[in-house]
């Protein structure tokens, strides 16, 4: 039994530090010129982030967010002229 409790404290040392290196790989695609982009569209969304006593945080930015995914769908979702020019 305390083989098999030292394997499992074991197993979950080394485990975990593993798990959380993967977590961190997952944003490793994502470039400062990524971040300062959508820095922009949030500002250009409404969203103030150099705001003194920001009480509506994070209220606010999840609404600019929320703007910005409602003008994309809308953007993929309009209707495009065919190759006859009908809609």
């Amino acid at each position: 039994m305390n083989g098999a409790c030292a394997t499992l404290m074991l197993t979950c040392a080394l485990g975990v530090p593993a798990l959380a290196s993967a977590k961190a790989d997952n944003n490793s695609d994502l470039t400062r010129a990524d971040v300062h982009a959508d820095l922009i569209r949030v500002e250009q969304a409404g969203y103030r982030p150099g705001q003194s006593e920001d009480l509506n945080y994070p209220e606010d930015i999840q609404a600019a967010e929320k703007k910005i995914w409602a003008d994309e769908s809308a953007s993929h979702m309009a209707p495009t002229a065919s190759a006859d020019g009908q809609k």
